[in-house]
């Protein structure tokens, strides 16, 4: 028996990812991850089936730029959501940037463990 020709196995997988219902994840950034010379194609690609999106609702990839290869690297992220606390926006006035304390302010303040939202929450409040 030999080996299959790469439209065969194209062919075998695509009839797999259809029997597994399984559709892709989406992307965000530029369209393709792959190149030469003047052909470009998006080859890399994250798939999904139902129970994914049950859990990982909010999942991302992200085509980054490349390093050292044809192909760019994907960065694939769990959560994207981010809450960012309720109430008044942040606003920042340009005269805080003149107090002599700012720098230790912001050094002391911007110090966090958790998530960013929480970090932003903290600092807001300490500004008020």
């Amino acid at each position: 028996m030999g080996s299959l020709s790469l439209g065969r196995r194209c062919f075998q997988f695509g009839d797999f990812v259809d029997m597994a219902k399984l559709d892709d994840l989406g992307f965000k950034g530029p369209p393709f991850t792959w190149h030469r010379g003047r052909h470009f194609e998006r080859l890399d690609r994250a798939l999904r089936n139902e129970t994914w999106i049950k859990y990982f609702l909010n999942s991302l990839i992200t085509h980054l730029p490349k390093i050292n290869s044809v192909h760019k690297p994907l960065l694939f992220s769990l959560n994207t959501e981010i809450s960012l606390p309720r109430g008044r926006p942040f606003r920042f006035f340009a005269g805080w940037v003149e107090h002599p304390e700012l720098g230790d302010f912001v050094n002391d303040k911007w110090r966090f463990s958790g998530t960013m939202s929480k970090a932003l929450a903290k600092f807001t409040e300490c500004l008020k």
